[in-house]
């Protein structure tokens, strides 16, 4: 019973003996890496087996000479006092049951004689890549060859020597992996380096389109964003001036006013919860123009009197109002009041006008004021509706309704101007290789555009409703090829035919044309 014990445990011993020299004898294709590969005296030396986990037994030779030994290790190190300039360091590597695995040379340099890095950016093509493509790793503005190391996942993957790109296979990437590509020169200089993350094939869902409203937001609108077509839940990305804002989970969500400034450029994009880009649309908050307050100033008054007129004016964005105020076509005030004390000659008509702005839109007033020469009587006021032109009035029609060319206080009302209607208007026009058509649906109307040549990054295309007076604006990212579908949200009618201007603004391009749109 004995012997069979002995004989058991001998044959027990002996396979797991043959396994482990199978390993490492396996190993043994694996490449011995001394790094850094050129050193310098005052480089520490690090000597490990490329892609191998297991433990080795390290001898390092120093000219020829036994000069350190590590046993049962993964890597070994040879510390920067240990070198000198000119030194040969060969490391040998040896699996714990003898099997050789391999060596490496390196040859020490003075400090200062490696070459330094040229300038050079790391890039992963392509940068937000698919679970079905290729990965490419290269240097911009780098000449020559480099070494360059894969992670994935944080664990090394693989090293090319002295190439100046690297790829990995498709297959070789799965659906979140992180793949990291660092880049080093020859000597061990690291140039720098650059992460990607797979995600999996990119589907647009054709019928979802994102909607914002309103519109034309100004800084006291809440924004409301929405997917025409979809009724699951998505998931809701808000960036403000292309920096993520928030994420919401569902079928709307909002952005209050409180977090917007007029200029803000919103993008709303979708997704599914799968990850599949859906859509996205973008706004622009709007300035909100100055609103007139109250305007006092005196009807008339005699020679030798004190002219004093004021007004005021408010701003929903809040910004610093610029005040002037004009006499008879004269600059009088840089403030919101002004005081003149008439004289003996002063007597006349004059107009008043009261301005307020905010740097980018302005509200008027106009007032009249009589001064009388002294001992005449002041004139009555002006009635406005009496059909009687009065001092002070520009028109009288009978009655105080505005809207009708003559306004509530009796003065002509602007005739809008007449929209310029081009001679050949088409329902589809091509601006800057942007191919644009209108489409009308039961749900809504919308404009299409195709990009038919290479991509364009933000572009900025302006929509003009000549008949309504309106205008819509959007940013426009798109590839080549790619569709694009954008809601209007203009107020048409059924059944009938309006003309839209397109204006595309680009960094070195601008330019318009007329498109015609049946509802």
């Amino acid at each position: 019973m004995k012997k069979i014990a002995v004989f058991a445990i001998i044959v027990i011993m002996t396979a797991l003996a043959g396994a482990v020299i199978y390993s490492s004898v396996a190993n043994a294709a694996n490449a011995v890496i001394i790094n850094p590969s050129n050193p310098s005296d005052n480089d520490g030396l690090v000597c490990y087996v490329a892609g191998s986990a297991d433990i080795f037994d390290v001898f390092w030779y120093q000219n020829g000479q036994e000069a350190q030994v590590d046993y049962g290790v993964s890597q070994s190190t040879i510390t920067a006092a240990q070198t000198n300039a000119g030194d040969e360091w060969k490391c040998d590597v040896y699996s714990p049951f003898g099997n050789k695995v391999g060596e490496a040379i390196v040859n020490i340099a003075a400090a200062g004689s490696t070459p330094q890095p040229a300038n050079g950016t790391v890039i992963i093509t392509p940068a937000s890549p698919f679970d079905n493509e290729t990965l490419s790793c290269s240097i911009q503005g780098f000449t020559g060859d480099a070494d360059f190391t894969w992670l994935q996942n944080g664990n090394e993957f693989k090293t090319d020597y002295g190439v100046n790109q690297t790829t990995i296979a498709a297959s070789q990437t799965s659906q979140g992996d992180i793949w990291k590509c660092s880049a080093y020169t020859p000597f061990g200089n690291k140039i720098g380096d650059a992460s990607v993350t797979i995600t999996v094939e990119n589907t647009s869902v054709a019928s979802g389109t994102v909607i914002i409203t309103p519109s034309h937001p100004y800084t006291n609108d809440t924004l409301t964003g929405s997917v025409l077509g979809i009724t699951e839940s998505l998931d809701l990305y808000w960036y403000k001036n292309n920096q993520e804002f928030k994420i919401d989970y569902g079928a709307t969500t909002t952005i209050n006013p409180s977090d917007t400034t007029k200029h803000d450029v919103w993008t709303l994009k979708a997704y599914t919860p799968f990850g599949s880009f859906v859509n996205q649309a973008s706004v622009e908050i709007l300035n909100t123009a100055p609103v007139m307050g109250t305007v006092s100033s005196p009807v008339s008054l005699n020679e030798g009197q004190s002219l004093d007129v004021s007004f005021s004016a408010t701003d929903l964005d809040n910004d610093a109002l610029i005040y002037n105020i004009y006499r008879n076509g004269q600059l009088v005030a840089l403030t919101n009041s002004s005081s003149w004390v008439t004289a003996v000659g002063d007597a006349g008509t004059y107009t008043y006008i009261f301005n307020a702005s905010d740097g980018e839109a302005s509200v008027t007033a106009t007032r009249t004021v009589i001064v009388n020469p002294i001992g005449t009587p002041p004139p009555t006021a002006p009635v406005c509706g009496n059909s009687v032109i009065e001092t002070g009035e520009t028109c009288d029609d009978g009655n105080t309704a505005s809207g009708d060319s003559c306004s509530s206080t009796c003065q002509i009302e602007p005739t809008p101007p007449t929209p310029v209607i081009p001679p050949t208007p088409s329902k589809k026009i091509t601006i800057y290789n942007l191919e644009f058509s209108a489409v009308s649906m039961p749900e809504g109307n919308y404009l299409k555009i195709r990009n038919t040549a290479h991509k364009i990054d933000n572009a900025k295309i302006r929509i003009y409703a000549t008949e309504l007076n309106s205008v819509e604006s959007l940013s426009l990212n798109v590839d080549k090829n790619e569709v694009k579908l954008y809601p209007l949200n203009f107020d048409l009618k059924n059944n009938d035919i309006y003309l839209l201007k397109i204006n595309v603004i680009s960094d070195n391009f601008d330019g318009s044309d007329y498109l015609l749109m049946e509802t």
